[in-house]
């Protein structure tokens, strides 16, 4: 969301002045950081939901069988997470061209495949079902405008956007098998050991491997995220 935010005036402002190149490339830049960023990020609710659910939650009433509820929804929750982590740009691009009404119908849509896809897998994946349902509606969204930014904006990187994929999922396969092999280390340790421990272990990996497979996004950030520091 916070990405979002900040590019939709950069955005808004490419797109009243018509700079149609200008604009496809900014979104295509902040949708691939955004990627690059929320994939690692929901692989690691699944690998390490569970600790992390039991550290933060398990306590008094909220005994083990709690904490595998939530965890049973955290694991489709985080599809989640990717898809709408990338909604919130792209959607953006349509607010900053002034065009509220395409994003509105092709919600309607989400909401629909939602409700219809929750209903249907209810009875076997009981409360995960409205989870799931939830993160693919979400997908859908994502899918339909940037078919249609596609479209309208003559390309959207496409290339570039299937390599930044196919390095994240690499790198955060990486640090799946890092972090799960961490984690029968310390088996015998604390819910502490293993999730704050896992969680550090995989923001190493992922970042150190994203890198070294060229990650042009991971590459950006440390010089992206010096120019947001206030100035002394």
């Amino acid at each position: 969301t916070a990405v979002g935010i900040v590019a939709l005036p950069t955005l808004a402002e490419m797109a009243t002045r018509k700079e149609q190149a200008a604009l496809r490339r900014t979104f295509a830049w902040t949708l691939r950081l955004i990627l690059a960023l929320s994939l690692p990020a929901a692989v690691g609710l699944v690998v390490l939901g569970r600790p992390l659910t039991t550290l933060v939650l398990q306590r008094g009433a909220f005994d083990a069988a709690a904490t595998d509820r939530v965890y049973w929804a955290l694991q489709f929750l985080a599809l989640g997470l990717v898809t709408h982590s990338a909604l919130e740009v792209v959607a953006r691009l349509f607010y900053a061209q002034q065009d509220m009404w395409t994003p509105f119908w092709v919600a309607l849509g989400g909401l629909l495949l939602n409700a219809s896809v929750g209903n249907w897998l209810l009875p076997s994946l009981a409360h995960g079902a409205i989870a799931l349902a939830n993160s693919l509606g979400a997908g859908f969204q994502v899918l339909c405008l940037l078919l249609i930014a596609r479209y309208k904006l003559g390309g959207i990187e496409g290339r570039k956007l299937a390599t930044s994929l196919l390095q994240a999922g690499f790198a955060s396969a990486v640090m799946a098998v890092a972090v799960m092999g961490a984690q029968s280390i310390w088996l015998s340790g604390g819910v502490t050991t293993r999730g704050i421990g896992g969680a550090a272990i995989g923001a190493l990996v992922y970042t150190s491997v994203a890198v070294l497979v060229g990650s042009p996004e991971l590459r950006s950030l440390p010089g992206l995220l010096r120019s947001r520091l206030p100035r002394q």
